[in-house]
């Protein structure tokens, strides 16, 4: 989504959400055009979570081991669009270019992987494919969609498109978790002033597909779990991921809206996690001590 887009949408009748299931329409006011998004001023506590988020976010990125820095290495390059695409596909996009302009200009660039080494990522998705939701993002451009509507119709299919690879598709899911909540609470630390922490959420989930060696072993950890709790190996009671480990969480924004709010959500949420993760360690260490 280009950020420097900030579209206005047209005027809406309130109600229409009920009667149509559209998205769009779901915060709507009577007959009155959209204003233009400004984003608001963060909050103190807000501020304050932030600033959390960001101290622990710099520290982690200043002790990764020497494996997750290639990882993070790798990621840095492809994110800059070097060698992201399998030679296999230059003909397709080729051929793609001469109805797709844009298409030719990926064919100059350096988005070829000239070497085996991006074939352990999985297959490349073909042009038409990739141009389908670059056709949906554009439309949601244009028109002024929601977050809901551009994550239904472009970040949903793009999440799929990406994982189909075979490499994928037996290990790795992905989950829409707009609907999830951090719980249990206490995981979401408290602001300076005291007052409980922001319990945000992000908008998908990667996650990976636990076999039953895993299961079995997530089973024997939920035993330990206190009564008052639901077993969970993450950090929410949301029911499609309560066994399944979330590997990836990401949180989307409209064209025009800041970056520093899908930050902050993002920051809670996984230090969230990070909680979660120790709580287990400590469960799980003194469940070995009372054993012996």
């Amino acid at each position: 989504m280009d950020r420097n887009i900030v579209p206005m949408a047209p005027p809406r009748k309130r109600g229409r959400h009920a009667a149509t299931g559209d998205p769009d329409n779901a915060d709507d006011v009577d007959i009155t055009p959209r204003a233009r998004y400004v984003p608001s001023p963060l909050s103190t506590s807000a501020f304050s979570a932030r600033s959390n988020v960001t101290k622990r976010t710099i520290a982690v990125g200043r002790s990764l081991p020497g494996d997750l820095r290639v990882i993070a290495s790798v990621l840095r390059r492809l994110s800059r669009g070097r060698e992201v695409i399998a030679e296999s596909r230059r003909f397709d996009v080729k051929e793609a270019s001469r109805d797709r302009p844009g298409f030719a200009e990926i064919d100059a660039d350096d988005a070829f992987a000239t070497g085996p080494s991006r074939d352990v990522w999985g297959t490349s998705p073909t042009a038409a494919a990739v141009a389908h939701i670059v056709e949906m993002a554009t439309e949601c451009d244009r028109d002024g969609c929601s977050e809901a509507h551009w994550n239904c119709f472009v970040h949903a299919p793009l999440l799929q498109l990406a994982l189909q690879a075979k490499e994928y598709v037996e290990v790795l899911r992905c989950i829409n978790c707009s609907a999830a909540q951090i719980q249990p609470h206490a995981l979401v630390e408290p602001t300076h002033a005291g007052k409980p922490g922001d319990r945000k959420v992000v908008d998908f989930v990667i996650c990976l597909r636990p076999n039953q060696l895993e299961l079995d072993a997530m089973r024997t950890n939920a035993a330990r779990c206190p009564p008052h709790e639901t077993p969970t190996v993450n950090q929410t009671y949301h029911d499609p991921v309560l066994q399944c480990p979330i590997v990836v969480s990401i949180e989307t924004k409209r064209p025009g809206e800041g970056g520093d709010q899908a930050m902050l959500q993002a920051g809670i949420w996984s230090s969230a996690q990070l909680t979660k993760l120790k709580q287990m360690m400590r469960q799980a260490s003194s469940s070995s001590i009372d054993d012996d």
